[in-house]
């Protein structure tokens, strides 16, 4: 996330999508907030509760926020982030 944040230095607000039915999502959210308050970012969550939710979830997120911090649930052997910019157009 360093990275990205380097690339694009003006971002303010990071989304998130999680689902709190699962332990490691839980988990990953609150790394994410003690991250994004060091770096005095805000951060912008939506829970969903099944895969069908995504979408809508993201599309909301889309409109809020910078940047999206989206972790990989399975796939690159464990904890690889993506993260892409938020376009407000």
């Amino acid at each position: 996330m360093d990275l990205a944040l380097q690339i694009t230095p003006d971002v303010k607000k990071v989304g998130f999508i999680y689902n709190p039915g699962e332990d490691n999502s839980v988990t990953n959210l609150g790394l994410l907030e003690n991250y994004v308050k060091e770096k005095n970012l805000e951060l912008e969550t939506v829970s969903i509760s099944t895969s069908a939710d995504l979408q809508t979830a993201a599309a909301s997120l889309f409109e809020k926020v910078d940047m999206m911090c989206i972790k990989r649930q399975y796939g690159c052997g464990g904890y690889a982030y993506t993260y892409c910019r938020g376009d407000k157009g």
